[in-house]
């Protein structure tokens, strides 16, 4: 029998497979110790995802809007996340934004959907930490993979963490996604 993850920071991802009327995939644990090479290399940085793959590739990400739910209290999205210049996928994310909990220009930015969640945080000064919660593993076959042009047949790997103020109040929940057999490398983007 496999182990199935059920946390709460994967509640957002998965209620938007819902709103998008994707099959929800299940969910195993992981640890960091049992990622891929090229899924671990993803995972190494502890800080805003946005500024490690704009390090990494060299250059600004693009976001593609993906899905999106909110009410008054918070804000879903999935997006992909791409390199600007050549638009390859590098990473599948969902976000759930409590909204109540940042200041109006940042509530504004984050509704737009223009810029990855990182990028503006960084840009609006916005008192902010990381802390991973969760490593996962889900099978093949799902329209994940095929939004990430992943190699077909892998299962993909992913990491929920939560973003909290310097109070350790709850920012937002982050479930990250990156494809798989896609080495990052500047010279691959």
């Amino acid at each position: 029998m496999v182990a199935v993850l059920d946390t709460p920071e994967l509640k957002p991802l998965n209620d938007l497979f819902v709103v998008k009327g994707w099959r929800t995939p299940v969910f195993a644990p992981a640890t960091f110790e049992q990622l891929p090479p090229d899924i671990a290399i993803y995972f190494q940085a502890s800080g805003s995802m946005t500024k490690h793959l704009e390090s990494v590739f060299g250059g600004p990400i693009h976001i593609e809007l993906v899905a999106m739910d909110h009410t008054e209290q918070y804000y879903r999205r999935l997006v992909l996340l791409k390199n600007s210049k050549s638009r390859k996928p590098l990473l599948f994310a969902s976000i759930e934004a409590y909204l109540d909990r940042f200041e109006k220009r940042v509530r504004s930015e984050i509704q737009k959907a223009r810029k990855p969640f990182g990028r503006i945080l960084e840009e609006n000064g916005t008192d902010h930490g990381y802390q991973s919660q969760a490593f996962f593993q889900f099978g093949p076959g799902t329209e994940v993979e095929h939004l990430l042009q992943s190699k077909p047949g892998l299962d993909l790997f992913g990491r929920t963490k939560v973003v909290l103020d310097s109070d350790k109040r709850l920012l937002a929940t982050v479930t990250e996604i990156p494809p798989r057999f896609r080495t990052p490398h500047a010279n691959q983007a």
